[in-house]
């Protein structure tokens, strides 16, 4: 079962040498605790000072400075612990020193893959951790009378056939980070996955999008690009699932046309033995 240990305390009554020594006794816990795999996360905070609260009224942001509510004892820090029970929780409290000079509340945290189950369009990640909304990838498929083979190489040694001529780094084995430029925009990938004929997988691990629109040039940090080529019949069907490009990114317009254009129209054309049309650097 796992808690949340609150750690609340009025920072005025704790001189410098109190702070330093539950410092270091609060690190011993923890050490101990992570030792025993009984620690999930522990976060300590900076001082009120540095806190900002907001609230939205009538569609008006209000903004200020210092914590929600002007209480005796403030929240200075947490910790996530996993235990047995609650009496279990109770006798981790009472170890920390702000138990002595303040108040820790412990709060049962919600099972998230229980809760997963409750909320359509909701998945856990990081073992079970953290629960996250899903949202449907971009995918955009054509079809072609090419071999599995030629259309797995139109992905890896072939980029520069269709999509931009200036091709940075190689990308032909996993682990493989190569570049994509156009002009002043960019893009980085690591190659994640590579099965001959069947998928390619890259991450983005970097990237600028040279917009003036943009206010983030960098959306699709962290994005997938999942290629999946399969054979049917007498055709073979070559589909892109770029995973985490969605409406909400202020890119997306710019970027499935962009996707339309160089895989309906360049790659397209490439894999029906036709000259494809990659983006051609002028520097």
């Amino acid at each position: 079962m796992k808690y949340m240990l609150l750690i609340y305390s009025v920072e005025e009554d704790w001189d410098d040498e109190q702070r330093k020594a539950c410092v270091i006794q609060s690190i011993e816990i923890c050490r101990q605790l992570s030792e025993q795999e009984k620690l999930v996360n522990a976060a300590p905070l900076h001082p009120v000072t540095k806190a900002t609260s907001l609230r939205e009224r009538h569609d008006d942001t209000l903004l200020t400075n210092g914590p929600f509510a002007e209480t005796h004892e403030q929240l200075v820090g947490c910790y996530v612990i996993d235990v047995k029970d609650l009496d279990e929780a109770i006798s981790i409290a009472k170890l920390f020193p702000p138990a002595k000079l303040g108040t820790v509340e412990i709060r049962p945290v919600f099972d998230a893959r229980a809760f997963a189950e409750t909320l359509p369009g909701a998945e856990v990640k990081a073992g079970g951790e953290r629960l996250v909304a899903t949202e449907s990838p971009f995918e955009i498929s054509i079809q072609c009378q090419t071999s599995t083979g030629n259309v797995f190489e139109c992905l890896t040694s072939g980029l520069s056939r269709w999509w931009s001529d200036r091709i940075e780094g190689d990308t032909r084995a996993i682990g493989d980070i190569f570049k994509v430029r156009f002009e002043d925009s960019y893009k980085t990938f690591c190659v994640e996955d590579l099965a001959p004929g069947e998928r390619v997988i890259w991450k983005c691990i970097d990237s600028h999008l040279a917009l003036p629109e943009l206010r983030n040039p960098s959306e699709w940090n962290g994005t997938n690009l999942r290629w999946e080529i399969e054979r049917r019949d007498d055709r073979t069907s070559l589909k892109l699932s770029h995973e985490g490009l969605s409406p909400k990114l202020e890119c997306f317009e710019a970027c499935k046309a962009g996707w339309a254009q160089y895989i309906n129209g360049s790659l397209l054309g490439l894999l029906n033995g036709k000259p494809g049309k990659p983006f051609v650097n002028k520097t």
